[in-house]
């Protein structure tokens, strides 16, 4: 009797605060079951309460429990919100990440592997330095083959539970694919001969083992009775495969998670899996939460007008018994200079107003777009944080372009010159850069100098790739000593280098960003050329240099500890998981969300869904916008405001003033949508200062002459279409353009 009194009592506590649907999902008696969490629903709550309710009501013991999370963040927050319900009961439950949980299996069941318990996991360091030996061997050039691009193939590959053989026998064949699959091969081989696995192994090699060992997979199921499963939305083919595998005997299975916020299909993430939940579960009971504890109303409201627009979805209402604050707004801004500026500006208001900077986030579609908020934070003196990755000018594939910049102002930077060589691959190997080295060392001659004597030496095999580098340096440094602008020197760079192409070579996602940010990069420099022809100046690559080199050294020692954090950067995918009082989403604009290459690959769905995520952040204040031009190298190109702006109900393709707003957002964004800060001075509405009509010839300082097509006068100048001699067609605005009639 004292103990049935002790259960119901800690069912009570169990249960306290929880909704009607939280409590049926924790109380559910065994079984599969899916959980569809809605943003903000307290998913994690109910993950926890349940092991809770499974350990102390239901006497399961805690060995007996095993959850699975994707991010070593989220497993150790489930395993303390456990520990403070039930203590040291949940000792023994089984919280892991899946790689977490698949090193475990692998740990204690090496041998029938073939391997010692003892065996290695490779980082991505070890995991290149491997697969650039293999190539080596295998005679295949970085430039056919990145190492980086085999890699990710192999891993894909792993994901789908494709072995060597079986990936070779699905391999197109031609040369390409066929050095990934006798890469892959020789790859597996070796790793197993150094008694090694990597990070992709942990899964593969765990699916495999329980797939042929029925014996261990009977022991995996009578060890774990009960199976919860967190983001079930972003599992991919190997992680679903483990699931099925647990949970195939005694089908107590609880997954959880948002198809709405599948966003992760570049990583392998497959959404049908959650969507066919039933499927393979036939006798599945669904719950669904829908109460959010998060966001506002409207916010909510907002969030569902997109939402609902996608056809693979389940189908559910979030709402909340939050009181509304301040409705969305939304402004539509000239360019993206004016964007930063208009933000920060709003962001001082909000920190006068009592907002914590750490409490706010300004989102984008793409990495390359914090660059402008970075630099206009940083010129304001406001603190700020770039999550989930590196600060523009910190990231690799920026101080790679600045490498090849700098030596062309500096002959003697022995380091840049080794980076430049290596990024990407010139052909030049270490013994070669060593031999160099020495000379330069024992001579007293400049680096520069010893590769030039080390190219003309008789037999020198290395010859012919510094021979081709060193035609390109010079050509590179005449450019430069002609007085050309370096925004043109930097173009030629980006062009001639081989650097674009070998990201294009690694068919990785993260390569889309790199590019993207180099293209940012360019943008950057034409932005301080501007700067610096405003206020009468001319500027040259050491300059821009060193005062790219001031604003990543210098910090402001004095912030309040409340701003030490400063306010969020962060691209849409990072934001997933978290919240803010107060989100600025920023970028709504065709091309750039949705992005062009998911709208090639037809992924528009995860491009709304990643929109619906941005939203759902928000908790109080949400801040929507778009740019009528942004800058692409040296010219403006016109946006288009998103599509999902209109499914807001933002009506922004009708022809109104520039400060004029949908009726249904006017009221609400009235204080935010009045002009404060002009980034640059306004454009008159004219013509050229050139008077430029079609049919003029011109000259252009980088492209050469040409023949001017077309002239539209629009918000930021007067566009012009030129069709220079060389075939090409180019738009500029006038006002950046320097032109010359002929």
């Amino acid at each position: 009797m004292e103990t049935d009194n002790l259960k119901a009592t800690l069912e009570r506590e169990f249960l306290e605060g929880l909704n009607d649907v939280q409590r049926e999902a924790v109380l559910h008696d065994g079984g599969p079951l899916l959980i569809l969490a809605g943003a903000g629903s307290g998913k994690t709550r109910v993950i926890t309460h349940r092991i809770a309710h499974l350990i102390r009501v239901r006497d399961v013991p805690s060995r007996r429990i095993l959850a699975v999370t994707f991010t070593n963040k989220a497993a150790a927050e489930m395993r303390e919100r456990t520990e403070t319900l039930v203590g040291p009961y949940g000792r023994d439950a089984m919280i892991r990440t899946f790689h977490s949980l698949g090193l475990q299996i692998l740990r204690e069941n090496a041998s029938l592997l073939g391997l010692k318990s003892s065996f290695t996991v490779y980082d991505p360091a070890a995991q290149k330095s491997l697969a650039k030996k293999i190539l080596k061997d295998l005679k295949v050039e970085a430039a056919l083959l990145p190492p980086e691009a085999a890699l990710n193939a192999t891993e894909r590959a792993r994901e789908r539970l494709l072995d060597p053989d079986s990936y070779a026998a699905e391999t197109r064949k031609d040369p390409y694919h066929q050095s990934i699959a006798q890469f892959y091969r020789e790859y597996h081989k070796r790793l197993r001969e150094q008694q090694a696995l990597d990070f992709s192994d942990l899964l593969y090699e765990t699916v495999m083992l329980l797939q042929t060992n029925a014996q261990l997979l009977e022991m995996c199921r009578r060890r774990w009775q009960h199976l919860l499963v967190d983001e079930y939305q972003d599992t991919n083919h190997a992680q679903y495969r483990l699931v099925l595998l647990l949970a195939g005997g005694h089908r107590n299975v609880v997954v959880v998670g948002d198809d709405d916020q599948s966003i992760y299909s570049w990583r392998g993430a497959d959404i049908s899996n959650i969507l066919n939940f039933e499927k393979d579960f036939p006798e599945a009971k669904v719950l669904r939460l829908e109460e959010n504890y998060r966001s506002t109303p409207s916010i909510l409201k907002l969030a569902a007008s997109v939402i609902q627009n996608n056809s693979e979805r389940r189908e559910k209402t979030l709402f909340t018994n939050r009181p509304d604050a301040r409705p969305p707004s939304f402004r539509l801004y000239q360019e993206e200079g004016e964007e930063a500026r208009s933000v920060l500006s709003r962001i001082r208001e909000l920190r006068s107003a009592g907002v914590r900077l750490n409490e706010i986030a300004v989102f984008y579609r793409t990495n390359a777009q914090s660059r402008i908020f970075e630099q206009v934070f940083r010129e304001a003196n406001l603190p700020h944080t770039v999550f989930g990755g590196f600060r523009f000018f910190d990231r690799k594939e920026i101080r790679d372009l600045m490498a090849y910049m700098q030596v062309l102002v500096n002959p003697l930077d022995v380091e840049n010159f080794e980076r430049v060589l290596a990024n990407p691959p010139k052909g030049i190997g270490e013994k070669t850069l060593e031999s160099a080295r020495f000379l330069a060392g024992t001579t007293g001659i400049p680096y520069l100098e010893a590769l030039r004597q080390l190219a003309v030496k008789p037999g020198f095999r290395g010859a012919k790739p510094i021979n081709a580098f060193l035609a390109n340096y010079e050509r590179w440094t005449d450019l430069n000593e002609s007085g050309e602008r370096p925004s043109v020197i930097l173009k030629t760079l980006i062009e001639e280098s081989g650097i674009v192409e070998y990201y294009r070579k690694e068919d990785d996602p993260e390569s889309v960003s790199r590019i993207e940010n180099m293209q940012e990069f360019a943008t950057a420099l034409a932005d301080y050329e501007d700067r610096a022809g405003a206020e009468n100046r001319e500027v040259d690559i050491a300059e821009f240099l060193q005062s790219v080199s001031l604003y990543s050294s210098e910090s402001d020692p004095d912030l309040e500890e409340e701003d030490r954090q400063g306010v969020h950067l962060m691209t849409l995918h990072n934001a997933k998981g978290l919240e803010f009082r107060v989100v600025f989403f920023t970028g709504l604009e065709e091309s750039l969300l949705p992005h062009r290459m998911s709208l090639e690959e037809g992924n528009l769905e995860e491009e709304r869904r990643l929109v619906y995520v941005g939203i759902t952040r928000a908790m109080e204040q949400l801040y929507l916008s778009a740019c009528r031009f942004r800058r692409t190298g040296g010219s403006f190109d016109p946006r288009l405001p998103s599509r999902f702006l209109e499914e807001m109900g933002i009506q922004t393709r009708r022809e109104r003033s520039y400060d004029e707003f949908d009726s249904s957002w006017s009221d609400s964004s009235r204080s935010y949508s009045e002009r404060k800060v002009v980034s640059r001075p306004a454009p008159d509405s004219g013509s050229s200062a050139l008077n430029l009509v079609p049919g003029d010839r011109i000259r252009h300082k980088s492209f050469g002459t040409g023949e001017i097509e077309d002239t539209e006068k629009t918000p930021a100048g007067t566009k012009l279409t030129i069709r220079f001699d060389d075939g090409t067609t180019r738009r500029f605005l006038d006002r950046y353009t320097p032109l010359e009639r002929i």
